[in-house]
C-alpha cells in the first residue's frame, strides 16, 4: 500500500513538474503593486501615443476615474482605454523564454468593463469624457520597443459587466520574445471611448498536440470559401456552426472553442429547443448545467430582455417547488410564453453579436479565410 501511495505521489509530482516546465509565466501577472493612475506595473512596459496617458493600476476602493470594480484576484487590476481619436492603450512584457513558431499555446486571463470610467481625453487637455463603450483585447507577438508584429488572438468585445474568463489559443508564425495586450475597437472604422479591465493572467500553457483547431478547415471546406469583403452575419453564423462541428468531432486534445463560437453554438441550440418545446417546456425539462450555460450565452450576446424574462421564469419555477409563490409571480409565469413571444429578438441580437465580433471570429479561423 505504501509503495502504491508513493507511486501516485511520484507520478503527480512528475506531472506537475512537466506542466510547470511547459508553461510560460507572466511577470507580476495580477499587477500587485502600488496602484496609481497613468502608471506602469512592475515587469511590464507601456506603449503610448504622443500626448496620451499610460494604463491605470486600480486598487480596492481607489475609485480612480470613478472606477468602482474590485480586483478579481489580490488587491489590484489594470484599466486600459480606447479613444474616439483613434488612439488606444497597450501593455507589453518580455517573456522568460520565447514563444516559438508553430507551437500551440493557451492563454487565460480575466476581463471586466467599468460603466463609470470618466477621465481626461489626453494629457494635454483638460477635457473629460466617459470611456464606457465595450472594447476587445488584441494579443500581439513582437519584440523590443513596442514592435507588435503579429495578431495572435482577439477576445470577444466585453459587452457584459463582471469578471469574465478569457481563453485564447495562440499559434505564432515566428518566434517572439514579447507579448502585448492592446485595447482596441470592435469596429476599427468607428473608434470610440471604451475601456477594459484586466486581472490574473495565467501562465501560457504549451500543448504538444500539433493539431490546432484552425487546421480543421483545410482542403477547400466551406469556411475556406468565404470572402471577407462580402460576408454577412448569417453566413458567418453558418461558418461558426460548421467550424464547431469539426472541432467537436476532432480527437485532438488541443481543440478548444473560443467564447464567441461557444456562445453562438449555445444560442443556436437554445433557439432550436424553444422552437420545438416552447418556453414552459424549456423551463420545466432542461438540465440545469446546460440551461445555465445557455442563459449566460443569452446575456453575453446582449439579449437582455430575453435573458431577464427566462431567468425570472426559471427562478419562479424552481422556487415554486419549495414554497407557494405570490400572485404577481404566478401571473408572470402564466403569461411568460406570450411575453417572450412579444420581446423575442434573439435572431437580431445574435447577428449583431456576430457582426460586432467579426474580426475576432475571422482571426480564429486564421489564414483559412481569403
Amino acid at each position: 500500500m505504501k509503495k502504491l501511495l508513493f507511486f501516485y505521489f511520484l507520478s503527480f509530482t512528475l506531472l506537475s513538474t512537466v506542466k510547470a516546465q511547459l508553461s510560460i509565466p507572466f511577470p507580476n501577472a495580477s499587477f500587485e503593486e502600488n496602484h496609481a493612475p497613468s502608471s506602469t506595473p512592475r515587469g511590464w512596459f507601456n506603449c503610448i501615443f504622443d500626448g496620451q496617458s499610460n494604463i491605470d493600476i486600480h486598487g480596492k476602493n481607489t475609485l480612480y476615474y470613478d472606477v468602482e470594480e474590485e480586483a478579481y484576484e489580490g488587491e489590484n487590476f489594470i484599466g486600459m482605454v480606447t479613444r474616439a481619436t483613434g488612439t488606444f492603450e497597450t501593455l507589453g512584457c518580455r517573456l522568460p523564454r520565447k514563444i516559438t513558431a508553430g507551437q500551440t499555446y493557451f492563454l487565460k486571463f480575466h476581463t471586466n468593463r467599468s460603466t463609470t470610467y470618466h477621465c481626461n481625453t489626453s494629457t494635454t487637455k483638460r477635457e473629460f469624457a466617459y470611456f464606457n463603450s465595450p472594447v476587445q483585447v488584441y494579443i500581439y507577438g513582437g519584440g523590443d520597443d513596442c514592435t507588435m508584429e503579429e495578431i495572435l488572438a482577439i477576445t470577444p468585445s466585453n459587452e457584459a459587466n463582471g469578471w469574465q474568463k478569457q481563453g485564447l489559443v495562440l499559434k505564432p508564425s515566428k518566434d517572439f520574445s514579447h507579448i502585448f495586450f492592446s485595447a482596441y475597437y470592435p469596429d476599427p472604422e468607428n473608434p470610440g471611448n471604451g475601456n477594459v479591465l484586466i486581472d490574473k493572467i495565467e501562465p501560457l500553457d504549451i500543448y504538444t498536440d500539433t493539431i490546432r483547431y484552425q487546421a480543421l478547415c483545410l482542403n477547400g471546406e466551406y469556411i475556406c470559401t468565404l470572402d471577407k469583403q462580402t460576408l454577412t452575419p448569417p453566413q458567418l453564423k453558418d461558418a461558426i456552426l460548421q467550424y464547431n462541428k469539426k472541432i467537436l468531432a476532432s480527437n485532438s486534445s488541443d481543440v478548444r472553442l473560443s467564447t464567441i463560437e461557444y456562445n453562438v453554438s449555445l444560442i443556436h441550440q437554445m433557439k432550436d429547443k424553444l422552437s420545438k418545446k416552447g418556453v414552459l417546456e424549456y423551463l420545466f425539462n432542461e438540465k440545469s448545467k446546460v440551461q445555465k450555460a445557455e442563459l449566460q450565452a443569452l446575456h453575453q450576446i446582449g439579449a437582455l430582455l430575453e435573458w431577464e424574462t427566462l431567468s425570472r421564469g426559471l427562478e419562479i419555477h424552481l422556487r415554486g417547488k419549495r414554497e407557494t409563490i405570490n400572485e404577481v409571480d404566478q401571473l408572470f409565469f402564466e403569461q411568460i410564453s406570450e411575453t417572450f413571444l412579444e420581446i423575442n429578438q434573439i435572431d437580431q441580437r445574435l447577428n449583431d453579436y456576430i457582426w460586432r465580433n467579426k474580426f475576432s471570429i475571422l482571426n480564429s479561423f486564421g489564414r483559412c479565410i481569403h
